[in-house]
């Protein structure tokens, strides 16, 4: 008998699924060497994507803790900076930094290369209603489109727009944590979507199949 693993395609999706975790353990148990085990190792990963998640839930997580698990965050965000200062993070990191300004890079591919076609799918005159068509956008191996960015191309705004209405609809109604279903509505619209397998698997498993209740049929 082999232990069974967990393996990730890289780094990228490690920080990631380590990003959400985080959200978990400070939206439902606060525990704090937990959150201080994953902080640790996300900042161990070098990868910038689950921080800059985490970054940008920030606002939405930390909108109802109380004042002892905010102390603990604070507690952890000192922990994080002190490993980070001992394994030269910022200097091991900050060639990358200035990636999204250039073009292949995996920054720019990431962030600045999905809002550049959205932008240019907004300047076409049938964009609202059509688009170039099911499966004309990049099939580059380096594409990472945003959700938003892939619907809009190939099928127009309106598509994009209900996809995205009836995909929040159902993520957030009735959802045992908003605040948690905002991270994954996030994680899946910016950072792979439905183009990489694992997410939508990632999303059905946190946004629908843990609110089966015992007895139900998913």
């Amino acid at each position: 008998m082999k232990p069974n693993g967990i393996f990730f395609l890289e780094v990228s999706y490690v920080s990631q699924f380590l990003a959400v975790a985080f959200a978990l353990e400070l939206v439902y148990f606060q525990r704090l060497w937990r959150l201080i085990f994953y902080a640790v190792i996300l900042v161990s990963t070098f990868a910038g994507t689950g921080l800059l998640l985490l970054a940008v839930c920030a606002p939405i997580l930390l909108g109802k803790i109380n004042a002892r698990t905010l102390g603990g965050v604070l507690i952890v965000i000192a922990i994080s900076a002190l490993l980070a200062v001992q394994i030269n993070w910022y200097q091991q990191v900050e060639h990358r930094f200035g990636e999204y300004r250039n073009t292949g890079a995996s920054a720019n591919h990431r962030f600045i290369e999905p809002y550049e076609v959205l932008v240019e799918v907004v300047k076409r005159p049938y964009s609202a209603y059509t688009g170039s068509g099911p499966g004309s956008g990049a099939k580059d191996g380096q594409a990472f489109w945003w959700v938003s960015t892939k619907l809009a191309y190939e099928y127009g705004f309106l598509t994009m727009i209900s996809f995205l209405a009836f995909f929040g609809y159902v993520l957030f109604a009735n959802a045992p944590s908003r605040r948690i279903a905002f991270v994954l509505f996030i994680l899946f619209n910016f950072m792979g979507g439905f183009i990489i397998p694992v997410y939508p698997l990632f999303i059905f498993l946190l946004g629908g199949m843990f609110r089966v209740r015992s007895g139900e049929v998913a």
